[in-house]
Formats: C-alpha cells, sequence, structure tokens
C-alpha cells in the first residue's frame, strides 16, 4: 500500500509496487483541488513570472484580519509601556523600558521604605502630619477625647483596664502593718509576715485539731485542758488536821487547778493541795467525820 503525503495526501508507490496511470491521475486531481482556482499558477499563456506577480497581488489585496485574543490574525508591534489595549505586539524596546521602569519603582519603593522621614513624617504630636517613630522605637499622640481615640499613659484610667473597683492605695510600711490602724494601705506578703510576727513576738502558730499549737522546738498546745483526773472519798480523815494521800497520774503542780467538794451537808472544812507531781493531798479543818467528798485535777498546757 503507497505512502501518502503529510500535507494534501499525495500517493506515493513503494518500491515492491508498480504505479500505472491511475496514481499518477489520482495525484493529479488531489492537486487541482488543493490549487483550486488559483489564478497565480503559471499557464500556457503566463510564464512564472506573471503568475508570481499576481500571486503577490493577490496577498497585498487579501482581506486578512486583525489579531484579537480569541481570533487569528495580523498583529501591529507597539513599543508603548502605558497602555491597555490587547491587540497589540509589544516590541524589545517596550519590554527593556518596563524592566527598567520596574526596576526604577523597585529601588524608590526600598528607599522609601528605608527613608527616616517620609512625606513630612513626625515622632511628636502634629496636627495632619504621619507619624513616625523617633530613634528610641516611639512616637507621640495628644491626649485622647473620645473613647476610642489612641490612648497615653497619662491618660489611661483605672476603669478602662478593669480595674474599677480596686481603690488606689499604696503598700503599708513595716511601722503601718506593725501599728495596725492604717485602712488605706495595701499589704504585700512581707509586711503580712511582719505583722504577724509583730503579734505573735515572732513564734510561729498554728491550728491543730481544732486547737491553737505554738512552736518552741516542737509544737505545743495553747491554753487548752492537758488533763483531767477525778474521784470519790468515802469518808474524810477521821480527826482534826488528818492527812489523806492520794496517788494520782504525773502531772505539772504550777498548771494544775484542784477541785474538792463535800457530797452531803455538813459543816467539812479541808484543805487539798498537790505535795508531788504524783500525790494529791487532803487535810481535815473541821472536827466532821465520815464525809464522802470528791475531788478533781484538772492539768492545763
Amino acid at each position: 500500500m503507497p505512502e501518502m503525503t503529510p500535507h494534501i495526501g499525495l500517493k506515493k508507490p513503494l518500491a515492491s509496487e508498480t504505479a500505472d496511470i491511475s496514481v499518477i491521475n489520482d495525484n493529479m486531481d488531489i492537486i487541482d483541488s488543493a490549487l483550486g482556482d488559483l489564478s497565480a499558477v503559471p499557464t500556457a499563456t503566463k510564464d512564472a513570472a506573471g503568475a508570481i506577480t499576481e500571486l503577490f497581488e493577490a496577498l497585498e489585496n487579501a482581506d486578512i484580519p486583525d489579531a484579537t485574543l480569541t481570533t487569528k490574525g495580523k498583529v501591529q508591534l507597539s513599543s508603548a509601556t502605558n497602555s491597555v489595549v490587547e491587540d497589540r505586539a509589544a516590541t524589545p524596546k517596550a519590554v527593556k523600558d518596563a524592566m527598567e521602569a520596574a526596576s526604577g519603582a523597585s529601588d524608590s519603593l526600598t528607599t522609601h521604605v528605608n527613608a527616616t522621614n517620609v512625606h513630612g513624617a513626625t515622632s511628636t504630636a502634629t496636627v495632619s502630619r504621619l507619624i513616625i517613630r523617633d530613634a528610641a522605637g516611639r512616637a507621640k499622640v495628644a491626649a485622647p477625647v473620645a473613647n476610642d481615640d489612641i490612648a497615653r499613659l497619662d491618660s489611661i484610667t483605672k476603669t478602662q483596664v478593669g480595674l474599677g473597683s480596686v481603690d488606689n492605695y499604696g503598700t503599708a510600711t513595716q511601722a503601718e502593718v506593725e501599728a495596725g490602724t492604717a485602712t488605706n494601705k495595701f499589704m504585700t506578703p512581707q509586711r503580712t509576715k511582719q505583722a504577724i510576727d509583730k503579734f505573735t513576738g515572732g513564734v510561729p502558730l498554728r491550728i491543730n485539731g481544732g486547737r491553737l499549737e505554738f512552736y518552741d522546738g516542737g509544737w505545743k498546745s495553747m491554753g487548752g485542758v492537758k488533763s483531767i483526773q477525778r474521784g470519790i472519798l468515802g469518808t474524810v480523815p477521821s480527826s482534826y488536821l488528818g492527812v489523806l494521800n492520794i496517788t494520782i497520774s504525773a502531772v505539772n503542780p504550777d498548771k494544775c487547778l484542784l477541785h474538792p467538794a463535800n457530797m452531803i451537808s455538813g459543816n467539812f472544812m479541808g484543805r487539798a493541795q498537790l505535795t508531788s507531781a504524783t500525790n494529791l493531798q487532803i487535810v481535815n479543818l473541821s472536827s466532821s467525820v465520815n464525809i464522802p467528798i470528791s475531788w478533781q485535777v484538772v492539768e492545763y498546757e
């Protein structure tokens, strides 16, 4: 089977094939169809030069449309760099001019960004002027008059920062906390400790099991009852100044209170005393005998 030419499909018989007159005629028909009624083709009455002339004239008179974004056509060149049209082709000069303009604008922008004084900007509170920070990074504004104005350090109120209910008190001195009379000062943790130390003499205190204790090398109770011992005597000593000794658990005599009492009516009088840490002594100071009495030893911390 013959090969075909890529443009108008002429048949090209292979070396192994025999081409007859029909193949030649088919190719001629294809060529004639492709050329159509082209007047610029040389004929018996018109040489090649005349045909070429007619071809150029036909091209000059051809109606080729202008190119658009969607239609192919002829395009006009332009060196403009500020045009908005979309049917022109930029020249190398236009491209070069645009690149130089962009580079210059970039340099100008860098200079502008790095400038320390642009468009009359100032770091002072000046009417209708741009704000620029000074060498220390600060800038000033006028005193605000509306809630949405820029605030200044000297114009911020405690209400604006959520401290409207906090009294504007200073910090108490050590003398003020030790005196304990000031009503317009705040206490720091240090001042609080100083006040407690003043009132307690520097002795640490604590509540342990509902009882107040102080620290003196070890925790000790303050002012509480340490122990209670009690008993009943069937009869008092049988004679005047008679003595009865009762053994008790060891106590501190200096921190004890004794409670003897007769249990029936009578004129009994007696004396109760601790003669040692473990001995309660009752002495009969009357002539009454055989009167039962009760006793109680209360030891305090």
